[in-house]
């Protein structure tokens, strides 16, 4: 009796020591997540058979190491209260999907070459010709379309020129004929100037007198009596030669 009043005595709060340490323990349990088992378990046992023993402590030895056990039990049940797993970690975000972003190419063509275009366009290789009556100068009316193309081949191509030869059948004297081939060559150009304006300096009228070619029937003949519409290029003038100049001594 004297015994058990000493160790009350000796301990006298530590009936209460247990009391103390199991919030401690809980808060210790709760801040063990993430940690190594001895740290999650280990450590809340080995608190609770301590608090245990040493509340045990207060009776006798016997009672130490029963507290003890209890205590260690009752450590371990706390953790396992209290030590919940560890939450998952977060899934990582799913990357984002890759937008491929495709240029359509579009292919212009090529612009076509430039038209070369010449200096001086070719006109047509002939015209047609215009035929008179016997010893006539006259322009008859199924030539005046003939005059009227002839016009409008100058027009479109002002750089040619215009040679009108005139011509007679062999009927008569050689010398009138000249004179004759003339006057309807001269006619033609007359008409092309003030009836179509074109200058008269694009137009060389000739006189050829005679043709001697089938004047032995009468369509030959008639086919001699006309005038022909030949174009032509003139040459381009000749750049001036210097002169020589006199060397005095």
């Amino acid at each position: 009796m004297a015994e058990t009043l000493n160790t009350k005595r000796r301990f006298p709060g530590s009936r209460y020591l247990l009391i103390g340490l199991v919030p401690i323990m809980l808060a210790g349990c709760a801040s063990q997540h993430g940690q190594t088992w001895f740290d999650r378990w280990g450590k809340c046992a080995l608190g609770g058979g301590l608090a245990g023993a040493a509340a045990g402590a207060t009776h006798s030895g016997s009672s130490a190491a029963a507290g003890g056990g209890i205590g260690l039990l009752l450590g371990g049940a706390i953790c396992a209260l209290t030590n919940k797993p560890p939450a998952p970690p977060a899934p990582a975000p799913a990357p984002e999907p890759e937008v491929t972003v495709i240029e359509e190419v579009v292919e212009v063509p090529p612009p076509p070459p430039p038209v070369k275009e010449e200096a001086h366009p070719l006109p047509p290789e002939r015209l047609d010709s215009l035929y008179f009556q016997f010893d006539s100068t006259k322009i008859e009316k199924n030539s005046e379309q003939v005059l009227e193309n002839a016009a409008k081949t100058l027009e479109r191509f002002p750089h040619i020129h215009l040679k009108v030869n005139g011509y007679t059948d062999s009927t008569g004297p050689a010398s009138y004929n000249d004179k004759l081939s003339v006057r309807r060559a001269q006619s033609v150009k007359q008409y092309l100037v003030e009836k179509k304006g074109i200058s008269a300096s694009r137009i060389q009228a000739s006189g050829l007198g005679e043709l001697q070619v089938n004047n032995a029937t009468r369509e030959g003949r008639a086919h001699n009596r006309r005038v022909d519409l030949e174009l032509f290029a003139p040459e381009p003038p000749k750049p001036p030669q210097p002169s020589d100049q006199y060397q005095g001594q």
